[in-house]
């Protein structure tokens, strides 16, 4: 018996996966091409038994294996006309954004904006909701420009259907002070926080989550500006606030706690070694009475 007859018989392996594949972007193509037409009952049993085939092959969790799960929920829809799974697709979408996997979350809210478009129109809030969502997972993608331009969209819009004091224009207009921010237009940005932060304290309250999410993208902002005694000023409250209504023990608290330990560190030390030394002692002095920092931050006052 040859020493060769117990290698595994790689030529084959590789021939049986490339007929696989074949076979599988074939399905694929007539999938779509038969949707093209508007042929749906078709496509789905196309779209159906590619899927099964990728499950076999690629797995339940590979990207292509999703990507045919979404155009299955876009035929479905086209087939019942209800526009209910362009929302389902969106809200798949945010699942994946918030998971971190935001090249996925890209082609699943493209296909989620897509549909809500077709089946509901432009003006719709599901569409909208779907185009906020688009521009957000391309600003994360650093595409910025492109993300920007659909949130002015957005914001355009849901401010005629829901008007300017609504929460989810407000939350637009926080994302689009963010992306300004992100493409170094400070000066823009700092305009449409500052307008967003007016909003929401008239209609949400000082308290409220949102209000103090602008407010730290404000702070942000201005730190970017080189505003930094304002930045930590503002800084200083929202940790305050937040200590307050939702305790030190609060995750989000304690993340914005090391950014603003690490800010007002660095400009005490900048301040106790240049001329402003008295500003950097006053700044130095004033935090160190806060009980609410005391937890994380005891200065040197000597």
């Amino acid at each position: 018996m040859s020493a060769f007859s117990a290698l595994p018989n790689t030529t084959n392996n590789t021939t049986n996966n490339n007929t696989t594949h074949l076979a599988m972007q074939q399905l694929k193509d007539d999938a779509v091409a038969l949707e093209g037409r508007m042929q749906f009952e078709q496509s789905l049993e196309k779209f159906e038994e590619l899927l099964v085939s990728q499950q076999q092959t690629l797995g339940d969790n590979h990207q292509e294996t999703t990507e045919t799960k979404m155009a299955i929920m876009r035929v479905i829809e086209a087939i019942n006309n209800s526009g209910d799974t362009s929302d389902d697709i969106n809200k798949t979408s945010m699942s994946i954004f918030a998971e971190g996997r935001y090249e996925e979350s890209l082609k699943v809210a493209e296909q989620a904006y897509e549909m809500a478009r077709a089946s509901k129109g432009e003006d719709h809030p599901s569409t909208l909701d779907a185009m906020v969502n688009l521009g957000a997972t391309l600003n994360q993608l650093g595409r910025n420009e492109e993300g920007l331009s659909l949130l002015e969209r957005a914001l355009t819009k849901r401010t005629l259907v829901f008007g300017r004091e609504h929460r989810v224009t407000m939350r637009t207009m926080c994302w689009i002070g963010t992306t300004l921010r992100s493409l170094k237009k400070y000066d823009q940005s700092l305009t449409v926080l500052e307008e967003t932060l007016d909003l929401q304290t008239r209609v949400l309250g000082g308290e409220h989550s949102e209000t103090l999410s602008t407010m730290s993208h404000m702070s942000n902002t201005l730190n970017c500006l080189g505003r930094r005694a304002e930045s930590l000023d503002l800084n200083e409250k929202v940790l305050e606030v937040r200590s307050r209504v939702l305790g030190d023990e609060d995750p989000e608290t304690g993340a914005r706690f090391t950014t603003f330990l690490r800010r007002s560190t660095t400009f005490v030390e900048t301040r106790l070694a240049t001329k402003a030394r008295p500003e950097g002692c006053a700044l130095r002095g004033r935090l160190a009475t806060k009980k609410w920092l005391l937890v994380f931050l005891t200065f040197s006052l000597d």
